[in-house]
């Protein structure tokens, strides 16, 4: 067995699971945390609410590692990514809300599909190998300041955040802490490119003009130009261009 299979068998913790539908989980102090799924993959939306107690937490076991899913999008009550909860994921994409604050150990590790992946800005703490083998993963965007970095090995040892992991990181105009490089990959501070006049935050976009839009973009119906904008119903923070066309929103591509 590898190091890297056990690190993440080792992470994960033994808890009585309880079943809700296709779902797994546990409860600790009048929370819920989900960890495993029973269902036919495709896209997945978590709920919120299990047996009508609050999901706040993923993880501690692979959840998704043996079902084929394309898509994975987590509720706005989950603050909590913890142990392994994506590791082996088959997810081309993986949206998460503001709500969250914490990724933890192998997190998102080995999801060799994951082309692009957007940190809420509340995020502050990154665990050990968080994306570590993830082939395909070239875009990983950080809508908030520096996050720590818990690497386990001390601040003079290898990288492991993003080993075997090709990533770019994209961070935003006002990002703060960030040097030219993360975990030893390059770091580019997105430009605006296009601002309204509604109280919406700006457009961003890389150099590659890779463009992304924020959610207070997508009202229902919003014309741009001669397309129009459809909303996700909740709220994700920013949409790549590709991330909304594998939504099936409609969008305007500003070149």
């Amino acid at each position: 067995m590898s190091w890297f299979l056990a690190l993440i068998l080792l992470s994960g913790l033994s808890v009585k699971a309880e079943t809700y539908g296709v779902w797994q989980y546990s409860v600790s102090n009048g929370e819920a945390t989900i960890t495993g799924y029973t269902g036919g993959g495709g896209a997945v939306e978590i709920p919120d609410l299990v047996a009508g107690i609050p999901v706040k937490t993923l993880g501690f076991n692979p959840i998704f590692s043996s079902i084929p899913v394309t898509s994975v999008t987590i509720p706005n009550s989950v603050t909590s990514i913890r142990a392994s909860a994506f590791a082996g994921c088959s997810a081309i994409s993986i949206f998460m809300p503001e709500s969250v604050t914490f990724i933890g150990v192998n997190a998102f590790a080995n999801c060799s599909a994951l082309k692009s992946l957007i940190i809420p800005k509340n995020v502050t703490e990154l665990g050990f190998a968080a994306f570590m083998g993830c082939p395909n993963l070239t875009s990983i965007y950080f809508l908030g300041n520096l996050p720590f970095v818990d690497n386990m090995m001390g601040g003079s040892g290898p990288k492991y955040t993003f080993m075997g992991t090709p990533s770019t990181v994209y961070i935003l105009p006002d990002g703060t802490g960030w040097g030219l490089t993360f975990e030893d990959r390059p770091v580019v501070r997105l430009s605006v490119i296009e601002t309204f006049n509604l109280g919406q935050q700006s457009i961003l976009t890389n150099p590659n003009q890779n463009h992304l839009y924020t959610e207070s973009q997508f009202t229902n119906n919003y014309s741009a130009g001669q397309q129009s904008i459809l909303s996700s119903p909740n709220s994700y923070g920013l949409y790549t261009t590709n991330q909304i066309q594998n939504l099936g929103l409609g969008y305007r591509d500003w070149e």
